[in-house]
């Protein structure tokens, strides 16, 4: 007997417990009822694995959020059971729509008697199947509503249970809203009769700004244009209360190959890069690369950074990569962030350039207002905010909101692309007053610009002429001036001097370029300065040797005696020079006399040179010299004996003249 009174018991609690919340949580449907209700108890289910059984065993366990929530659950992420007994007051039955559930939530009605009942939970963030049908034709269709919905009949006290798993409770929230589905259909058409007119306004701005950005061929509408074409897709796939959205009529993306794989994208990105096109837009409209050099290129390599950074956290988000959940805390700060800084850094800049007068920037900076607040807006909604609205507004809810302050953003771009027109226009006008401002100045001043620049070419003239003659000698500068080309003389009789610095090597190795320079620029005017006095001709010097020549290329019978006094006092000037500069250099000189060929080479730099056998035997005679010597060929020697004291040397090999004697000038 007392087996079966325990077992009659055990029996009789579900029925029990099923009725004790409902005398702490009823709510009452009636005819002043709200359409959407989102109270009840909640409890969290620790072991996440406990059957609708077992709930109903633990009902006393249900609680209020407000006394559920502390700071051990806040934010916490877990499995939780939602508790609400309605009772029906109404003369009719009450359809319920369950919303926000996703497919691993589980629902159960559980009546007055005990009787549990599971419910099919739907997706209603799917496409409508009955969108696009007539309903006055007869049709066979295996699909179901895509709402959840249940009916509590009139009279009747029905509690609903649902179970959400990995739900994050939070501060007046609830995991799940209860609607008054008729009354919700009714309240919510007018969504969508908003969503087409902010489409058709979008269609219309986008087709006639492609148009234009054609036409003008200009960038700034382009982008507008591409940013207008975002808020077509955006409109498009954007859901409102209860999975509506105006695409579903015309379009079935359930169709679509990896259809939600392209929607989830869009949603997460779209918001982005028609953030990132308007910074753009204001880029070009502004001309921040010119006005703000340094703001540019701030502002491009932030959109640059930005880009890549949203991509990639996609990527990652999509592949389900673990630490994606360590770097969660951080997106905020590598993402929104930067996105933040280049919107404040545009509206100060827009601000400067209003300063300064620039007719763009106040319809930019207005536009950039208005964007900003299409994401702080919807952020500040509430129900407070719902209820302060004038009657007929409340359907301003948080989706279309973006897209309403887009239509105003959009609306403000335009007459900014107007503006950026005229001042286009104005531009231009004042560019081609300027032009003409200018042509009549041209006109008045050519006069006295061609005096002064033919007063110019005179002294160019001068100046090139001083620097030909510093190169070349004059009767040859006078030659190519006159356009004689390829010019080369032969001379029967000319003295060649060469020189060569002895110990300079050594000494360069412990100067530095600019010292050595100065050094041998200092010694070789010395020599310059000797061979213009004797009426000789500087050849060229090649490192810290010296040629000289005599004899030509005017031709002078003493050239010989002249060039061997050019010899004796390139030893005075290097003397000079030694004391002067703490120096002991010394040097090696080489004369030699007889025919030779002198010419003209080279196109783009000019060479006066000459060859033959006479300069290769005064080079012999320098490179076989004692330092501190002069050394003459036997051809120069007949040519100033008796006018020096001149020795015999040796006798050496010389290519060309076989073995010949050397003599050495005191």
């Amino acid at each position: 007997m007392k087996l079966l009174f325990l077992t009659l018991l055990w029996l009789l609690t579900p029925l029990v417990n099923a009725e004790a919340p409902s005398n702490k949580n009823i709510i009452v449907l009636n005819e002043s009822s709200p359409i959407k209700t989102n109270k009840g108890l909640i409890w969290r289910d620790d072991s996440e694995n406990a059957t609708i059984d077992q709930v109903i065993k633990r009902l006393e366990e249900f609680k209020p959020v407000s006394e559920l929530l502390n700071s051990k659950n806040e934010n916490k992420s877990g499995t939780y059971w939602v508790l609400a007994t309605f009772r029906n007051d109404l003369n009719h039955d009450y359809l319920m729509r369950l919303g926000a559930l996703d497919k691993d939530s589980s629902v159960y009605i559980v009546e007055q008697d005990g009787k549990i009942t599971p419910v099919k939970i739907q997706p209603n963030r799917k496409y409508n199947d009955f969108a696009d049908i007539n309903p006055e034709i007869d049709h066979e269709i295996s699909s179901v509503s895509r709402f959840t919905l249940t009916q509590i009949s009139k009279g009747r006290q029905t509690t609903i249970i649902s179970k959400h798993i990995d739900y994050t409770i939070r501060k007046n929230d609830f995991p799940i809203a209860y609607w008054d589905h008729v009354k919700f259909l009714e309240w919510s058409r007018f969504n969508v009769y908003f969503q087409g007119v902010l489409l058709g306004l979008f269609i219309a701005l986008s087709v006639f700004t492609f148009y234009y950005a054609y036409i003008n061929k200009d960038s700034a509408s382009f982008v507008y244009a591409l940013w207008l074409l975002l808020a077509v897709i955006g409109i498009l796939i954007t859901q409102l209360y209860g999975g509506d959205k105006l695409s579903e009529f015309f379009i079935n993306d359930k169709d679509i190959n990896s259809s939600d794989l392209f929607v989830s994208f869009l949603q997460y990105n779209l918001g982005l890069l028609s953030s990132y096109l308007f910074l753009i837009f204001g880029i070009i409209s502004l001309n921040i690369i010119n006005n703000f050099p340094t703001i540019y290129k701030i502002l491009v390599g932030l959109i640059i950074y930005s880009v890549f950074l949203d991509a990639t956290i996609f990527v990652i988000d999509l592949n389900n990569y673990e630490f994606i959940k360590y770097i969660a805390e951080y997106i905020w700060y590598i993402s929104t962030a930067p996105n933040l800084i280049m919107h404040i850094t545009f509206i100060i800049t827009s601000l400067i350039l209003m300063s300064r007068g620039f007719k763009l920037a106040f319809p930019l900076f207005i536009a950039a207002l208005v964007h900003a607040s299409a994401y702080v807006i919807p952020a500040l909604y509430s129900e407070e905010v719902v209820n302060a609205l004038p009657r007929g507004l409340s359907f301003l809810y948080p989706e279309l909101l973006p897209y309403l302050c887009s239509s105003v953003q959009a609306l403000i771009m335009a007459c900014s692309i107007v503006t950026r027109i005229r001042y286009m226009q104005d531009q231009l006008n004042l560019k081609t007053e300027a032009h003409r401002v200018f042509v009549e100045n041209q006109n008045r001043v050519l006069e006295e610009t061609v005096a002064e620049r033919t007063q110019d070419l005179k002294l160019e003239a001068q100046k090139s002429e001083r620097l030909m003659l510093n190169i070349l000698p004059q009767s040859i500068a006078t030659r190519l001036k006159a356009g004689d080309e390829g010019i080369s003389d032969s001379y029967q009789n000319a003295t060649i001097l060469f020189s060569d610095l002895v110990g300079f090597t050594k000494m360069s190795s412990s100067k530095t370029a600019e010292e050595l320079v100065f050094l041998l620029n200092d010694l070789f005017k010395r020599f310059d300065t000797r061979a213009t006095s004797l009426g000789l001709e500087k050849i060229k010097t090649i490192g810290d040797a010296y040629m000289v020549a005599g004899g030509l290329p005017t031709q002078d019978e003493s050239h010989a005696i002249q060039v061997t006094k050019m010899a004796l006092g390139m030893y005075e000037d290097l003397d000079a020079f030694n004391k002067e500069h703490g120096m002991e250099l010394g040097m090696r000189i080489g004369i030699n006399s007889g025919p030779v060929v002198a010419g003209v080479i080279g196109h783009s730099k000019f060479s006066y040179d000459l060859w033959g056998n006479t300069v290769n035997t005064a080079s012999r005679m320098e490179s076989t010299c004692l330092p501190g010597k002069v050394q003459v060929s036997p051809s120069t020697y007949d040519q100033i004996k008796g006018h020096f004291d001149v020795q015999e040397n040796q006798i050496i090999e010389c290519k060309g003249l076989g073995q010949i004697m050397t003599y050495f000038v005191k």
